[in-house]
């Protein structure tokens, strides 16, 4: 857990500890909205029914944090969740889609950071989309690593301002709703391209 002043900034669950969690939220013993809150996990079927039974229960949203990825992209998905981004993995995006075809008794989950909405699998840029500039390649990569706004500004010697244009511009040449989605379609190049592992 990360500490923020008094305050929890961020709270990681094992998936050992995913029915507790379950029962602690309902019984109003753990406040889920006082942090972000991921459930750390290694079993992608634990996580898709811990997914649903959440959603159907509260109306706060949760991140998921895979614990099968290189150590790179693992760092990249926390440096999000502390910077109050939900992590959907795409394993878990059909969980998601399946809620929506539930009963009315099953709440639809709010919109996650992470989910794919408009992405595409055939590289970066998906076809038919402008290709990015060397800068803007350049800010993605630096936003896939964590960075904030001000750091990717000193980094690269350009104005905080400077850099939320190519921020806007490369999510709209993507065709992505915003800045972790342009990350998610990121990662899933340079896995194709067999960067990550």
């Amino acid at each position: 857990m990360a500490r923020s002043g008094s305050a929890f900034q961020l709270v990681l669950v094992d998936q050992m500890h995913a029915e507790d969690l379950l029962e602690l939220s309902a019984s109003g013993r753990f406040d889920p909205g006082m942090a972000t809150l991921a459930l750390a996990y290694r079993d992608a079927d634990v996580a898709r029914s811990f997914l649903q039974r959440w959603y159907a229960r509260f109306d706060t949203t949760i991140g998921f944090l895979p614990m099968n990825v290189s150590l790179e992209v693992w760092l990249s998905l926390v440096r999000l969740l502390l910077h109050g981004q939900v992590v959907l993995p795409d394993e878990l995006v059909a969980s998601r889609a399946a809620l929506r075809d539930a009963p009315p008794a099953a709440k639809d989950p709010p919109p996650c950071a992470l989910a794919p909405t408009g992405l595409r699998s055939t590289g970066l840029p998906p076809t038919g989309l402008k290709p990015l500039t060397l800068r803007e390649q350049e800010v993605l990569e630096l936003i896939a690593r964590g960075e904030s706004n001000k750091r990717i500004a000193a980094e690269l010697d350009i104005t905080v301002h400077t850099v939320k244009l190519h921020v806007h511009n490369l999510v709209r040449k993507l065709d992505v709703p915003n800045r972790t989605a342009a990350v998610s379609l990121y990662f899933e190049q340079q896995q194709q391209q067999g960067g990550l592992r």
